[in-house]
């Protein structure tokens, strides 16, 4: 159906107007303006009102100047009369009345009578002694000879009134200036002597006192010369006057001067006749002292006019804003309309099109002069108008309808499925007014919802077939975790057996070396080849605990075990446990340590051992000329806490930056590790530990360069523990009985570890018995009752733990001391074991000092000790390998020796060294004391690279 314009109408119609000039901007600024045109103003104002009150301060000023100059002139002139007066009655009487002292006295009272600002006048001879006085008689004994008045006047040749500085009276102690004329007497000379009269300067102050004189107002009365006669106010009269004035009087009469960095306004007036000047001044600050009170209020005022005029215009912006803001929300609503893609359409009560927005426009086909004045009813097909009508007569009813989806008809016949929304208008009275009908084209959505409904019903299908694989994979997920965990629990169990099983045999092993070292009639070849024994076991020991310790990383059980100690004392260990190794080398080794550094710390301090002995072996390892440097100094990080540094810098191969992502992983190395021997666990160890610890190791390196290996690690500050003291490494005589015998029990099911320990204690003196497993050790116990028993903790029939638990529960389990001696390497092992009743742990292997030492601790006995024998006879030093000594050899031996060295075979280079003749002595004992100590690297270096024409299959094995 067609829709029919019946009255014109456009779009342009419906758009908000222009926007124009924004009145809420011009209010604030005409606002401002104002306020700044009143207190600029007011501002003017009162500076003009402030020059005003300083110019008639400055005019009060000159008149009282001019009328303080006035009366002092007439004060001196009064006295100065009076001195002529006295000077003519002593020409008229002559020198009877100089002579006659009464006569005088007489005189001189009654000249100075009468005049209040005379002090006294006085009459001085030609030699300056007073012979008259108007108020004493006698005249007092004065001599005035060194007074400024009399010297002036003698030296005066005319007649001249000297006014004299200020001069404190010889006889009352009060200050005075002083008025003086001489007068003449017949004879030579004609000087006869001086008439003076004093003038208190307490006078002047008490007439300026008097005075109604401005706050803060200064007065000082000087001579020409700069000298003050007088000062108002006179703070310290004990001292003479003194003047702020400047003695420039031309230059103070012309501008204001300072006092104090303080405006003055200034007033000075001479007095010629008397060659004196008086002069005021009074600080702006007492002169404006009415002004600003005027200021104050005028400025109040025109602050409360300025708030009100602020809060008149902020009230008037707030008002336009708001028009303006409605305005702008009417233009805003209007354009979205406008500017919506959905259609917004207008009605009114009878149901007919009031307005038509471009998104109508697309969404019908009609324009809005096509669309304006007609039935709303008409946009739908016949068969859903009446549906139409029922919506529009609900809405009218207050109610909003959402969402409704119908069809509509388009202009050009074809359906388009809508989704209305109605609402009514209200007026400003709340009176409803017409609808707002939004009809959003919801084809695509229709077609969607039918798409997802397809794919739905697919994806329901795939869901159920997904979860069924998902639960499947799943559980092979469980069972391969459950397969890992005992796989990683049966490792950890191999691990912990074979380290058992290993060190059970080691501790026989080493303990025979032990006590074969411990012998003295070994020869000087059989106590080397003992000592290989020794050292290879030690270093299987070292690769079984790398190989163990790195298990419990992985597995979990790895804990950090704090504690305090010496850390002065550890670092000192590891420079004498290296120095033999840099000498053999001719490296230097050097500790430096930072002042601050504490000697006792808290951490775990196995733990760190551990690092820096591997840190330094390598650095020892893979250094061959220069030096290694260990670094040790602490920063803190907080009142409290502390980061221990630790750098091992040395001046080895370097490493390359691929080597160096993949140094610190387990069973890694660098290629020059991998040349050098080593099974890669030691730095992965390190790192492990640190972290550990709460640090980490880092290492900064360069191929040629040598390597710097840094360790970072939070400790406290520990406190001294007592530790037993270091016992001279002596060989152990015999037990020192104290009256009694020792016996020790030996429980263990391997006979090598019972002969082992028997070959060890029983020459010392202990009496000894042995048990095979704990059952035997009960009874043992009950017979025999031991002392000490040394148990072994894995055994056939009844096991350590139990048999301990069992001896403490006897009478005698209080008495006994109970060694566990155990071949295992697990911490929770040894704490298992202290649990259970043991009074010391040792590991296997067992070493002769450590377990005599316990059983010392444990029982108190003393040892005797072959103070002559020192430390047992060492392989004896041979020349160092020089590389000129390759060139003494012969080309097949040399390269018999270098493929032994780089096969590692002992043996064979001991056979081949062994065959050298005499006369190359030197180069046999410098490559047998190497080969003695496995020192494989210094080897390498000595020979040189293999050959490369080996026979084949005989491929070359690094160290």
């Amino acid at each position: 159906m067609q829709l029919c314009a019946n009255e014109p109408a456009s779009r342009a119609e419906m758009l908000p107007p222009p926007k124009g000039m924004r009145t809420s901007r011009l209010v604030p600024v005409a606002g401002c303006l104002l306020a700044f045109a009143l207190v600029a103003g007011c501002v003017l104002g009162l500076w003009h009102l402030r020059m005003e009150a300083l110019g008639e301060e400055k005019g009060n000023l000159d008149r009282l100047a001019l009328a303080l100059a006035e009366q002092t002139e007439r004060a001196f002139q009064s006295i100065d009369l009076v001195i002529e007066q006295t000077r003519s009655e002593i020409d008229h009487l002559g020198s009877a009345t100089l002579a006659d002292g009464a006569t005088l006295h007489q005189v001189l009272k009654t000249k100075i009578f009468g005049l209040p600002q005379g002090q006294a006048l006085l009459v001085f001879d030609a030699s300056g002694k007073m012979i008259g006085h108007s108020r004493e008689f006698p005249t007092p004994n004065v001599n005035a000879a060194d007074r400024d008045y009399f010297i002036s006047q003698k030296d005066m040749a005319t007649d001249h009134l000297f006014i004299s500085q200020p001069l404190r009276n010889r006889v009352n102690g009060r200050w005075m200036v002083s008025l003086s004329r001489h007068f003449q007497v017949p004879g030579p000379g004609g000087f006869g002597g001086v008439v003076m009269a004093a003038i208190e300067v307490e006078y002047f102050s008490k007439l300026y006192r008097a005075l109604n004189l401005p706050d803060g107002v200064l007065i000082a009365l000087q001579r020409l010369d700069g000298v003050t006669l007088v000062e108002h106010p006179w703070k310290d009269k004990t001292a003479p006057p003194t003047s702020a004035l400047d003695s420039n009087t031309a230059i103070a009469a012309k501008s204001a001067p300072e006092l104090g960095g303080q405006p003055m306004l200034a007033a000075i007036r001479g007095i010629p006749d008397l060659n004196l000047e008086i002069g005021l001044l009074l600080p702006e600050t007492a002169a404006l002292a009415p002004w600003r009170r005027l200021a104050l209020g005028i400025g109040v005022g025109t602050a409360g006019a300025v708030a009100a005029l602020l809060a008149f215009m902020a009230l008037l912006t707030r008002q336009v804003t708001k028009l303006e803001q409605r305005e702008a929300a009417r233009a805003y609503l209007a354009a979205i309309v406008e500017t919506s893609v959905d259609a917004i359409i207008g009605i009114d009560l009878d149901g007919r099109i009031t307005s038509w927005n471009h998104g109508a426009d697309v969404t019908f086909g009609y324009t809005a002069a096509e669309a304006i004045g007609q039935p709303f009813v008409a946009l739908a097909p016949e068969d859903g108008r009446s549906e139409i009508a029922a919506l529009i007569t609900q809405a009218l009813a207050a109610l909003t309808i959402s969402h409704y989806e119908t069809v509509q008809l388009r202009k050009n016949g074809s359906f388009i499925d809508v989704s209305l929304t109605i609402s009514p208008i209200r007026g400003g009275r709340g009176e409803f007014i017409g609808l707002s009908t939004i009809a959003r084209d919801i084809t695509e959505r229709k077609q969607t919802e039918i798409e997802l409904q397809r794919y739905r019903e697919n994806l329901e299908s795939l869901v159920t077939e997904r979860t069924a694989a998902l639960t499947e994979s799943n559980r092979q997920l469980v069972i391969a975790k459950e397969r890992a965990e005992a796989a990683n629990s049966a490792k950890t169990i191999f691990l912990a057996n074979m380290s058992h099983e290993i060190r059970t045999p080691m501790n026989a092993i080493l303990g025979f070396a032990q006590i074969l070292q411990l012998g003295t009639t070994l020869s000087a070849k059989d106590r080397e080849n003992v000592e290989v024994i020794a050292r290879s076991g030690r270093n299987l020991l070292v690769l079984i605990n790398d190989i163990l310790e790195m298990s419990k990383v992985e597995a979990g059980r790895m804990e950090f075990s704090p504690g305090s100690f010496d850390l002065h004392a550890l670092l000192d260990d590891l420079r004498v446990m290296f120095k033999v190794a840099t000498d053999a080398k001719g490296l230097s080794w050097e500790l430096v340590t930072a002042p601050e550094l504490p000697r006792w710390v808290m951490t775990d301090e196995s733990k760190l051992r551990q690092i820096l002995i591997n840190l330094v072996g390598n650095a020892v390892k893979f250094t061959d000329t220069g030096g290694v440097v260990l670094r040790a100094g602490m920063v803190a990080v907080d009142p409290i806490g502390w980061r221990l540094v630790i750098e091992v810098e040395d001046t080895g191969l370097g490493i390359a930056p691929a080597d160096q992502q993949h140094l610190f992983e387990a069973f890694q190395q660098a290629q020059a590790g991998a040349a050098r021997g080593g099974t890669g666990l030691g730095l992965a160890l390190c790192r492990r530990y640190a972290c550990l610890m709460g640090g980490d190791v880092s290492v900064t390196s360069a191929p040629g360069c040598g390597s710097v290996f840094r360790f970072e690690a939070p400790v406290s500050l520990g406190t001294p523990v007592e530790k037993f003291s270091a016992r001279t490494r002596h060989r152990v005589l015999q037990v020192r009985f104290g009256g009694r015998d020792l016996r020790i029990l030996i429980v263990d099911d391997k006979a090598d570890n019972r002969l082992f320990l028997r070959c060890l204690l029983e020459p010392l003196g202990f009496g000894l018995r042995e048990a095979v497993n704990g059952r035997e050790a009960l009874g043992a116990v009950d017979e025999w009752q031991p002392d000490v028993i040394l148990m072994d903790i894995v055994m056939p029939v009844m096991g350590g733990h139990e048999a301990i638990r069992c001896i403490r529960a006897t009478p005698l389990g209080t008495k006994v001391r109970i060694v566990a001696l155990s071949a295992s390497a697990f911490e929770q092992d040894r704490a298992a074991v202290m649990a259970s009743g043991a009074d010391a742990f040792i590991r296997k292997p067992v070493t002769a000092e450590t377990l005599l030492e316990t059983i010392h601790v444990l029982t108190g006995i003393e040892y005797d000790y072959d103070e002559d024998a020192g430390e047992p006879p060492a392989v004896a030093m041979a020349v160092p390998l020089q590389p000129e000594m390759r060139y003494r050899l012969s080309t097949g031996v040399l390269d018999a020796m270098r493929e032994a060295v780089y096969r590692c075979d002992d043996c064979r280079l001991t056979s081949l060294i062994d065959s050298l003749p005499p006369e190359l002595g030197d180069i046999a004992g410098a490559l047998r004391h190497a080969a003695s100590k496995f020192d494989w690297d210094t080897l390498e270096g000595f020979f040189g690279p293999p050959s490369l024409t080996l026979p084949p299959g005989h491929p070359v094995i690094p160290s």
